[in-house]
This record gives C-alpha cells, structure tokens and sequence, in this order.
C-alpha cells in the first residue's frame, strides 16, 4: 500500500524525470518502484488496472528464474498463486508483472482488478465472484495489535478456490512472509516466495524506461556495481534515483575525478560521466567527506550553516523565505550574530549565501543540484549537532503556526514542505515522535491541521513506517489527548480507513469513547466514509451490534452516526434502508438492538435528535415507510429492558421535531399516531402478564368489572404522555389501528374511552401488573413469535 497511485503510471516515460525525486530525502526504504508503481488502495470493493498500466509494468519489471515457474502456475483458469516475502522484495510488483504477463499471453478479452480485504478477518468468498475472464489481485493487510486476518485464512482458501474456478478467473493473493507462517495451515495453494532479479537487471529495465543513453556505462562500472550488489529492490531504486539526479547534475557541482584514488586516469572524453560515478558514490556514503570539509572551513559562520540546514528541509523555497528562517533559526538557538541584521545593506545578501554554501538560484528559488544533498545536509546535522535535535525539529513545526509577515509563501505551502521534510525525516531516523509534535502544534489552525492529517495518511502508507504509525494511531485512539483522538478518527475517514476498515474500526471504537465533541464529529465523519463502502456495511454493522450488546460506550456514538446518514439516491437515511432489505434478517436484528442501546444511552440531546429526526422525516414522505418506522420503533420500546426509558426519550425528540417552527400538522400527527401505538402495545402486554400469572394461579385472568377505584394502588391508565404545549387531548376516543408488518398483536386492545378500569382486591391482576415490562421479544417486523413475557413462562409450550 504506498502513495502514488497505479493510474499515474501509464505516463512514466514522460513523467519519469519529475517523479523520480518524490524520494530523494528519504534514504531509498520507500522510493523507486514502491513510489511509482503502488498505490493506495482507495476502494475497498474493487479497483479496476488498465491493460496500459499492466503494459508499463511488464516494460520494466525484471524476471527472475523463479518467477516463470510462478507464472506458469497462473496461466491455468480458476488459477489461484500465492506470493510472498519479506517486505521490500517486490511482492506488489510481481503480482503486477503476472497479470501484465497473462494479458499478454493468454488470448480474449479480460479484465484486472485489485480487490481490498476488507473488515472481515475472514474475506466473504462472494465477493470474488464475477462474471467472464477477470484477474485479481488480493493483498492482505498486515497483522495488528487488535485486528488481524484469521489463522484460518489458508483453509478458507478451498472455498476460495471454488469461487474463482466456478468463474474462470484467476487469483493473486500477496501476503507477508511472517504472516503467512500464521495463517497458511491447511492450504491448498503453494506458496511462492519471492526471489528478485539481480540488481542490475532491475536497474537496467528502469534505467532503459528512463531513456538512459549510457545504460551500459553504469551498469559495467565497477563502482555501481558494488553498489548494487546485495541490494533489495528497494535499494536498487535508492541508486536509480541517485543516478538521474547525477545525470542533471551540473558539471561544475561534480566531485573531481582525482580526489578518488581509486580510479584509474580517466580516458580523453570520459571524466565527467566518470565524475557523475563519483558523485553517487559520494552520495550514497551521505556526502560525508565533502560536508566534513566545508563545515570545518575557519570562516564558516552559523548563519551559513542555518541557511544550508534550512534550504535542504524546505527544498526548492524561496530564497527569501529561506533567509529569514535562517535568521530565525539562529534566534532561537541564541547566536548573535552581526549578519542577522536587516538594515539596509549590512550583513550579508542572499547572493553571497547561496553561493557559500554551494546551492543554485533560479528565479529566486534555492536549490542543490547534488545528488542526495539535502539528505546528506539533515544527517550529517543530525550526526553533529546531537543536542539541538530536538530544538531544530521542535523550531521548525512551530515556525509555521507563526503568522505570515513578509513570505514569498503562505502559511500552507510552508506547513506542506515541512509535513514533506518530516515524512522523508521519518523514514530516515525511525522517529516518529514528531507526528505528535505536529498534530499537536498544528491543531486549532483547520489549514495546518488538515495538512497534518494529510502527512499522517502518506505515513501509513510508507512500507518503512506504516506499520508502526497504524499502532500509533491506535495509541492516539485510546489516549486521553483529545487533539490527537481527532486525528486519529480523521485518518480514518481518508484512504487509511477505505483500505484497512478492520484497523480503522478498532481505532474508531476508541475515538467514540471521548466525550469531546470535535472528536466525536470525526468518529462521525468516518463511519460515514465507512458505511459509504457498500460492501463494508454488513461488517459494519455486525460490529456497532457486538459494542451496542457489550455495553461498550463507543457503540451508541458510532450508531448515532450511521442512523444519521441520508442516502443521496433516496433521500432517507442509509440504515433505514438496510433495515428494510429482506434478504438480511440480520441488518434489521442488529439495527433494533442498536437503536435500543442508543436510546437508553446518555447521549447529547443534539446527537440523538438527529438520527431520530431524519427517521421520521422520511415517514411523512411515504405510507409504506410510515408504517415500517412506527412498527421499527414499537418493537424498539417493547423488546427493551427499559421500554419507558425509551418510551420517554422517543417522545421527548419528537416533541422537539413537531414543535419546529414553520412545520405543519403532519408531525405532530406522526407523534400521536406512535403514542397511541406504543400505549395499545402496553396496555395488550399488561393483558398477556395478567393471563400468564392467573393461568399460575388457578384464578380468572378477566379484569373486573366493578368499580373498586378504592381498592386499587394502580391509577387509571392514561397515554403514557403527560400532555404538553402541543395540545394533546385526553386518551383517544377509540381503539387506535393497529399497523403492523409481518405479525398482529395476541389482544385486541382496550376501549381507551374510559381508561382502563381499576383492579378490585379480588382481581387475578396483581396490583403492579400493569406496569410490567413487556416481554423482551425477538423483532415483530421479520414475523418471528412474540409471545414470551420477561421473567415468566408460557404454560402453554411444552419444555
């Protein structure tokens, strides 16, 4: 999973030059072929991979023995190969070059595509299926401390196999070498581990794509061969870089042929491609020697030194935004100096500074034209200067909250070269306490803020760190700084969340524990991004059910929001709509017991007349949708624990809903019709109790019809609302009709006219029974039985 994007590739011929310099800060973990050919993988149901993309990556992907074996493996239908390694051997650009290879070979029409894993520790088999020739890739995510595909992963690969054999596809699934140690007992699928080309086969296909015209010069030199040998792929694309950077590298920025006894005199002709030699060299061993002499120079000044640190973080800035950061710098670090001074000519000019520490000018912008200069400049200051690390990082994330006076660049092109420096730093020093720093310094600036989160959603990406900022993130989730909870839950919202949804759960599952507001809005806005997949959903919802049944306060948040969300087609929120579909008893099981968790919970006013709101909204639009929601929420109430807890918290939103100004009748309407429901419903469980317990009690289950208001300690039932501002009469006149779906309630109900007559000392209904709670009973609304009372058997069944 890494930055670019694979679509960007079909240019590289053209692109190549510009895009080869994405890494050149970051020590060669995370460029070259990572860089250009990966990509994130933004849909979690599937991406689609152009025939001209896979073409561009047969272009330079170089064969090893092995790898024709695997391929031949793959040209069988219904094939299914399994790529694995050590990561940084090149399993993603395998699994590229074998569909690049089989679109080549084997004849028809067929398409690619990469399929995301998914939530499930376990990949659902159906979303494999798919009609005609269609080859895919499959790349597991890696294990984390909470979430982690399951060890039965190699035994669900025969039902897998089944799939794409019934489909006449074919099946790349591409897994880290540990991980598959874990999860591949009892598969039937070979492993293939992978085994590179040599180095400079690798380079040679990149270099020939490049349009290298001294291909062979480089690839023959004995030096760059050495530099080669043992390399990763990874590391082979480090020197690639290296090499077309020294290839545009002025000559006069070159070392010396002579000041490298180790080669021989060079030929007539041949010392400048011999100096561009040197220059990688030099630049793989990080410029040590040449930094070494310049820093150690008499009349080397600190602000020169400041002004070559800050020109390689910020790469390619404004000369002058670099000079007064330089002076800054030097401020901060409290050393004086006559040439900070910005009066008139005094101190020395831009010019001057440029050309002492050995950079480029060009239309105000400063530059280093050596290769892996910049690189080299941060770690030889790192290497010498080890008590003002801290200071230098903290200084420059802070800089940039400062408020612009005089730049060339605003606030948001400072933080982006900075969130750039801190990621190629990252990768560097394996530091990654500095994505703390920033999103803490940058926070409450939305501009800077987003940025960070920007820098933290490349970061997850990164094979060199990505890993360590998933826990990270995980961390952040569980800890008590809100500010870094909010981050945590915006990168879930973005790509990191749209490749890992199980991770990006976990992490949510945390963040929705806060009790801050903006952290609870970004849980919001993720989940939405979330249940936005469609194929998430199920998984999804499975998920909010088992936090909604445990207890665990993070569920009702994470429902409020998915209740919350309005499909664009239908205009009526999303949920409803899975409630609603007949193929899936278990959606409408999950959603009644996650709106009865919401319910009861101590949830903001706000938060839960928006989910309740949007529901009954989409009542007033449609008949059908009316009578489903009311019957939804009658078997909300009456299926609870708490049934006049809820009773009360429904009807305190929907007084709030119907007494919205410029509305008319049809709301209040909507909340009659719910209260006269709800009440009929209690009135006929109260009837069902008082069965049950005469039928125990050998004694006539009918309500007496004397009056014995004397003798009664339960008042005369009224609705169970207390009349408002809104002008509720007294209990209706009538029998409300009851709607239903799928069932009809066990009693007729009671003629409200007159209340329900008090119970004499003689009555079969023990006094409170009208207010027992109603059975906890599965869903009305999928027909299933509802005649069991809480707490008391039905006689009438048969153990």
């Amino acid at each position: 999973m890494l930055e670019q994007a694979l679509h960007e590739f079909g240019g590289l011929a053209k692109q190549l030059s510009v895009k080869v310099d994405v890494g050149t800060q970051n020590g060669g973990t995370a460029i070259g072929a990572q860089v250009v050919l990966g990509f994130i993988q933004k849909d979690h149901a599937a991406e689609t991979i152009t025939p001209s993309q896979l073409q561009s990556v047969g272009s330079v992907f170089a064969r090893s023995a092995s790898y024709y074996e695997l391929l031949f493996d793959f040209l069988a239908p219904g094939a299914i190969v399994l790529v694995t390694g050590k990561p940084g051997v090149g399993k993603s650009i395998t699994a590229l070059a074998l569909l690049s290879d089989v679109s080549g070979i084997v004849p028809g029409r067929q398409r690619f595509r990469r399929l995301g894993y998914g939530a499930e520790r376990l990949i659902d088999v159906d979303r494999l299926r798919d009609s005609g020739d269609v080859c895919t890739i499959l790349e597991l995510p890696p294990d984390d401390d909470e979430f982690m595909v399951s060890s039965r992963f190699g035994d669900h690969l025969n039902s897998m196999a089944a799939v794409i054999s019934e489909c006449g596809g074919r099946l790349v699934v591409v897994v880290d070498e540990s991980q598959w140690d874990r999860i591949g007992v009892d598969s039937p699928v070979k492993a293939h581990h992978v085994a590179p080309a040599s180095g400079r086969e690798i380079m040679r296909g990149w270099l020939e794509r490049y349009g290298n015209r001294d291909v062979d010069r480089w690839l023959s030199d004995d030096e760059i061969v050495r530099l080669l040998r043992d390399e990763n792929p990874r590391g082979v694309m480090s020197v690639m870089h290296l090499i077309m950077r020294a290839d545009r590298a002025p000559v006069e920025q070159l070392p010396a042929v002579l000041q490298d006894s180790r080669l021989s005199e060079p030929d007539v002709g041949d010392e400048t491609f011999q100096r561009r030699v040197l220059s990688v060299v030099a630049a793989r061993r990080s410029w040590h020697k040449e930094l070494l002499a310049w820093h150690s120079q008499p009349e080397r000044s600190s602000f020169e030194r400041n002004f070559m640190l800050i020109a390689a973080a910020y790469g390619d800035a404004p000369v002058g935004d670099v000079y007064d950061a330089a002076q800054r710098l030097g401020k901060h670090f409290g050393e004086p100096s006559a040439e900070f001074s910005t009066n008139g000519q005094e101190g020395v000019g831009v010019l001057q500074v440029v050309d002492r520490v050995g950079a480029d000018l060009a239309e105000d912008i400063v530059s280093f034209t050596r290769p892996g200069w910049e690189d080299a400049v941060v770690k030889y200051f790192w290497a010498d200067r080890p008590r003002c690390r801290e200071e230098f990082l903290s200084w420059l994330v802070n800089d940039v909250v400062r408020p612009v006076s005089g730049e060339t660049e605003s606030k948001e092109s400072r933080a982006k070269r900075v969130a750039e420096f801190s990621l190629a730093f990252m990768v560097r020093f394996d530091k990654l306490d500095l994505l703390d720093t920033i999103v803490k310094s940058w926070h409450g600036d939305e501009t800077l803020y987003e940025e960070a989160v920007r820098l933290l959603s490349l970061a997850c990406f990164d094979q060199s760190i990505d890993r360590k900022v998933h826990h990270k993130l995980r961390l952040w989730a569980s800890g008590g700084d809100a500010r870094l909870k909010e981050a945590s839950a915006r990168v879930c919202a973005g790509a990191f969340g749209l490749a890992y949804p199980g991770k990006a759960l976990v992490r949510l599952r945390h963040a929705a524990r806060s009790s801050d507001p903006t952290v609870l809005e970004a849980v919001k806005e993720a989940v939405t991004a979330l249940w936005n997949e469609t194929t998430t959903r199920p998984t999804l919802l499975k998920q909010v059910e088992a936090w909604c049944s445990g207890n665990d306060s993070a569920g009702p948040h994470i429902f409020g929001a998915l209740a919350a969300i309005v499909d664009d087609v239908h205009h009526k929120p999303s949920v409803l709509i899975a409630a609603r579909d007949n193929s899936s008893l278990a959606n409408l099981t999950a959603i009644l017991k996650c709106w009865q968790t919401f319910l009861a919970a101590p949830v903001d006013e706000n938060e839960l007349d928006e989910s309740i709101w949007r529901w009954f909204e989409a009542c007033l639009a449609s008949v059908d949708e009316r009578s489903f929601v009311l019957q939804l929420f009658r078997d909300v109430v009456n299926g609870s624990d708490a049934p006049t807890l809820l009773r009360h918290r429904l009807d305190d939103s929907l007084q709030r809903w119907s007494l919205a100004l410029d509305v008319g009748p049809e709301r209040k309407d909507l909340r009659r019709e719910l209260d006269e429901l709800l009440y009929a419903d209690r009135y006929a469980a109260g009837q069902r109790a008082a069965s049950v317990y005469a039928t125990l009690h050998g004694r006539s289950a009918d309500y007496p019809t004397d009056d014995a208001v004397s003798h009664s300690t339960a008042d005369a039932a009224t609705s169970w609302f207390e009349e408002d501002s809104s002008g509720y009469d007294a209990p209706p006149s009538e029998q409300p009709e009851i709607l239903t779906v799928g069932r009809q309630l066990s009693s007729a109900g009671p003629d409200l006219s007159q209340g329900i007559a008090p119970a004499g000392p003689g009555a079969a209904v023990p006094p409170s029974a009208v207010d027992l709670i109603p059975t906890r009973r599965a869903s009305s609304l999928a027909g299933q039985d509802e005649s069991e009372t809480a707490g008391i058997p039905d006689p009438s069944r048969t153990p």
